[in-house]
């Protein structure tokens, strides 16, 4: 049974309030300029959210896999938007990935770092992905 109050859970969860705390923000922010809406907000906003909800899934998980995984793609997934959006919501992002980081990094004697570099390639991988199909689907 994982102890909640156990630093790296303490971590991963924050990482996932941070996410998606920043997730509202952006939404509030969008809010504000009243439109007109583009998929690459929508693609933001749901990223956001996965990685809120996988950090806080991964910080409690019981199997060390799936822990450092998720946690894992957190980070990378994090530490990607917040460099893209560093002017605007990227900076509680690269903290959050933070966070992640060093949650992850506290379940490393018993998961192969293969876990971990699959986990943050395919963070990365998702955020481009949603990226190009963005731009590809604009109308500007």
């Amino acid at each position: 049974m994982i102890r909640l109050r156990r630093p790296d859970v303490l971590a991963g969860v924050g990482a996932g309030l941070i996410a998606f705390a920043d997730d509202a923000v952006y939404l509030v922010l969008i809010a504000g300029q009243n439109g007109p809406y583009d998929s690459r907000i929508f693609f933001v906003a749901s990223f956001l959210l996965l990685m809120a909800v996988a950090g806080i899934i991964g910080a409690i998980a019981e199997s060390a896999r799936v822990r450092a995984s998720l946690l894992s793609l957190v980070a990378a997934g994090c530490a990607g938007l917040g460099l893209v959006g560093i002017l605007s919501i990227g900076a509680p992002l690269l903290i959050a990935a933070a966070f992640a980081t060093f949650a992850a990094t506290r379940v490393t004697p018993r998961v192969l770092a293969v876990y971990y570099a699959a986990s943050a390639a395919v963070g990365l991988l998702v955020l481009v992905a949603g990226f190009v199909l963005t731009a590809l689907g604009s109308t500007r």
